[in-house]
């Protein structure tokens, strides 16, 4: 890249402060199929793409939908400066009856204040999951 173009791509980063980029699900991609009650850890890799570094008080928190056992907040598992991705784990658990399941959660700052993806960084990361209904023996 010539220097001028970098220049530009300087002036581009965005004017928020906190904001988020989705990379990518680490584990269970979208419609992973668990057996009710079964255990699973959901990871998503995140760019902060804002200006301001994540620390220790920011946390990831249930925002709406299926909690699916989670707490309702967990802490960042590092301080993330701004412009390096994280991954953020959570431990969950597959409901007990058929059906699709999702849970979406926001990143929270120091102040209190939720936040997440896309262009306004109101964009919710989430986790959707599919459980079966429980086969029955065919007769004999």
């Amino acid at each position: 890249l010539d220097p001028a173009a970098r220049q530009l791509d300087d002036q581009a980063t965005p004017s928020r402060c906190d904001a988020a980029d989705f990379v990518t699900d680490v584990t269970v991609p979208d419609n992973t199929v668990f057996s009710p009650g079964e255990t699973f850890t959901k990871t998503w890799r995140v760019r902060n793409s804002g200006f301001c570094d994540w620390s220790a008080d920011y946390a990831l928190v249930f925002s709406s939908g299926d909690q699916m056992g989670a707490p309702d907040e967990i802490a960042l598992p590092q301080v993330v400066l701004a412009g390096e991705t994280v991954d953020i784990s959570l431990e969950l658990t597959a409901p007990t009856q058929p059906g699709t399941y999702t849970g979406f959660w926001a990143l929270r700052n120091n102040d209190g204040t939720l936040f997440g993806m896309g262009q306004t960084a109101a964009m919710a990361f989430w986790v959707q999951i599919q459980v079966p209904a429980a086969e029955t023996p065919e007769p004999y």
